[in-house]
């Protein structure tokens, strides 16, 4: 018995949920495969030799499609193409998701952020231009797509910055282009003009100027994740387009926190804001795929 001098501490807890490793939902993932859709085992088999880390990061989000109960299905034609994955289909909030990687070595050599955690401090840089040419090369699939349905485009990276690589800052850096600190030289005896962040929005996933005005573009877009994807979990953020062809209904996948502008703009400054108060990326713990009776009937 306690007499009173120390502090009460809870008992631990018995049992804390880590989540399944990138190996064990990737092999549960090409199992679903191998059941359902085995005409796209081989591909994604072929994926997982040439490029491990986007193979492994299809499965992720397939595997958390799945677990949030978004009914994801394949959409990916081997003939025609198309967006890897249809959820919620046949219904009012039905959307389509697809999967790119940024690849790490790329990354590695942009960011000066090696493949490591240390101890030490040190300086890095944000991958911006990188997550721009990532989404760019994938609109004309996302534009190839049904006009009715709403499209997000999940970037995905596994590195051990990804956390800062792809965080707040990095979303808000994809909807504005990387900003820098403006200030008007003063003339003659006048004092100088308060410092202001600007930015060219050349490397904006939403706008451009055009006529010297803000102008958006790749309106095909609904919405973009970006994705951090660990051992055992992913971290995902999400920006909005502020004028897509089709919106996308962002309150159907819980609690991401998504980005989005203040629409329409009126002069030149854009504004943004969270949809939830003090955001941080969603931590969702990898849960792989099981094959309900339904599938194993089918199969």
């Amino acid at each position: 018995m306690s007499d009173g001098s120390e502090l009460w501490t809870p008992d631990p807890p018995g049992f804390a949920w880590q989540g399944n490793t990138l190996d064990e939902i990737t092999q549960a993932y090409a199992l679903f495969l191998q059941v359902c859709h085995p005409q796209h085992l081989t591909a994604f088999r072929d994926r997982l030799q040439a490029d491990t880390e986007a193979a492994r990061a299809e499965a992720a989000l397939f595997s958390w499609l799945r677990t949030v109960r978004r009914a994801p299905t394949i959409n990916e034609d081997r003939s025609r193409g198309g967006m890897d994955f249809l959820c919620l289909p046949g219904e009012k909030d039905t959307f389509l998701l697809e999967v790119t990687s940024l690849r790490k070595e790329a990354v590695i050599e942009k960011s000066g952020w090696p493949d490591e955690l240390t101890e030490g401090a040190a300086a890095f840089s944000m991958i911006t231009p990188q997550i721009s040419r990532s989404i760019q090369h994938k609109v004309p699939q996302l534009a190839a797509s049904p006009e009715s349905i709403a499209k997000i485009l999940a970037v995905c990276l596994s590195h051990p910055g990804a956390s800062a690589l792809l965080g707040t800052m990095a979303a808000e850096w994809v909807v504005t282009s990387t900003p820098v600190i403006g200030m008007a030289l003063p003339r003659d005896d006048a004092p100088p003009d308060d410092a202001h962040m600007v930015t060219n929005l050349k490397q904006s996933a939403f706008f451009c100027i055009k006529k010297g005005a803000i102008t958006p573009v790749r309106e095909c877009l609904s919405a973009i994740l970006l994705v951090g994807v660990w051992e055992r979990q992913l971290n995902i953020v999400g920006m909005l387009h502020p004028a897509p062809k089709t919106a996308f209904p962002y309150r159907i996948l819980g609690d991401i926190p998504f980005l989005r502008v203040d629409w329409p703009i009126r002069g030149s400054e854009i504004n943004t804001e969270w949809v939830i108060g003090n955001p941080h990326p969603l931590a969702h713990y990898h849960t792989k795929v099981t094959l309900t009776d339904a599938e194993f009937r089918r199969a």
